[in-house]
């Protein structure tokens, strides 16, 4: 989960309670510098099964490392879903971007 979410609203409020057997991750997804070692370190040598991407805008910085690390770990799945490629950001949006964000 990217680290500027929000966590008294939801969906994010209700993770613990929704999904009690999950382990959700916060991370700075918007970093462009993150490699798979800077990932690795987040999460504190962990590794998983199961890895769903929702936040990667491309191959590049966090979504490198998260693809890099799922590769490394072998994982059962890669899940990777993504609405960005609609939306038209400029050098004044924020992230993560609103649905008010124009799009394309």
């Amino acid at each position: 989960q990217d680290d500027a979410c929000k966590d008294s609203q939801e969906p994010f409020k209700s993770y613990a309670s929704d999904l009690p057997d999950v382990k959700v991750v916060k991370a700075p997804l918007g970093d462009e510098s993150m490699t798979a070692d800077t990932l690795k370190s987040l999460l504190g040598g962990d590794s998983f099964e199961y890895v769903w991407d929702n936040a990667s805008k491309g191959p590049v910085g966090a979504g490198k490392a998260v693809c890099d690390c799922a590769k490394e770990w072998g994982v059962k799945m890669f899940t990777y879903v993504s609405s960005a490629g609609m939306y038209q950001p400029d050098a004044s949006t924020t992230f993560p971007m609103a649905e008010t964000t124009p799009i394309k």
